[in-house]
């Protein structure tokens, strides 16, 4: 009896450790020092995957400083980490024909999973000798916020549209005063509210490729004539640059 009694006992005090450590998307989340929001939880509601805020320029940090959304030691990271396609654009790489090189070696290296591709960039670029900074300015990005981080593959950013829209494609069609208002409702923090309509409305890059000179892919938010829209992956479109879709990172947790 004061054996089964003690175990009721361990059971009761191990209950606030169980769920102290539970997580539910939409959460703020710092990572080594790294401002971050949840995405994504498993079944455990212990682990999952939680996104970085975009790449951003001092200017707009300040903004977020200024509003007391982020604080100074909050930005230091990003800060410090700018995103720079300038050498990679002196360099050609955003050319046609520059990709269609690159990727058509990079293609059999890389699939849907965000980790698994950044392996795959960083070891094909040590192979080739290339600077990541140059030809791969996103990844070299992520993996300056520190260990861990990296650019999302269609896999994560299809998660990410399940919890933005509830799934990819015009299945998940909403109105776009909806679209608008999701940052609110997912998330209680103020500061994520923000970027999550920023994330989703702007597009986020994918380090998946399908065509070689296409590059790399995207997240966007797609429109309709009736004002209605959904999120979907693609290629990016001739016309645009990548450097026009919005870079956040990824983490495990």
């Amino acid at each position: 009896m004061l054996k089964t009694k003690l175990l009721q006992l361990f059971f009761l005090l191990s209950l606030p450790s169980v769920f102290s450590y539970a997580h539910k998307v939409g959460d703020y989340i710092e990572i080594n020092g790294v401002p971050a929001f949840i995405f994504y939880v498993d079944d455990s509601q212990e682990h999952g995957l939680a996104m970085s805020l975009p790449a951003m320029d001092n200017k707009e940090i300040g903004k977020l400083i200024k509003k007391k959304l982020l604080s100074e030691e909050q930005a230091k990271v990003y800060k410090t980490n700018v995103l720079d396609f300038d050498n990679y654009k002196k360099a050609g790489l955003d050319k046609k024909d520059a990709k269609k090189s690159i990727f058509t070696e990079l293609i059999p290296l890389l699939g849907d999973d965000g980790e698994k591709n950044a392996t795959a960039i960083k070891k094909y670029c040590s192979e080739k000798g290339y600077s990541m900074q140059t030809y791969f300015p996103w990844e070299h990005w992520a993996e300056q916020l520190g260990d861990g981080w990296f650019i999302p593959g269609d896999k994560e950013l299809a998660l990410f549209a399940q919890f933005y829209t509830g799934g990819l494609g015009g299945d998940y069609t909403i109105t776009g005063s909806k679209f608008y208002k999701k940052g609110s409702e997912l998330s209680d923090n103020e500061l994520i509210k923000r970027e999550l309509l920023l994330i989703a409305y702007n597009g986020l890059i994918s380090s998946s490729v399908h065509h070689a000179d296409a590059g790399f892919r995207k997240l966007q938010y797609v429109t309709n004539k009736f004002s209605k829209g959904y999120l979907d992956i693609y290629d990016i479109q001739r016309k645009k640059s990548e450097d026009d879709m919005g870079t956040c990172a990824v983490h495990t947790f």
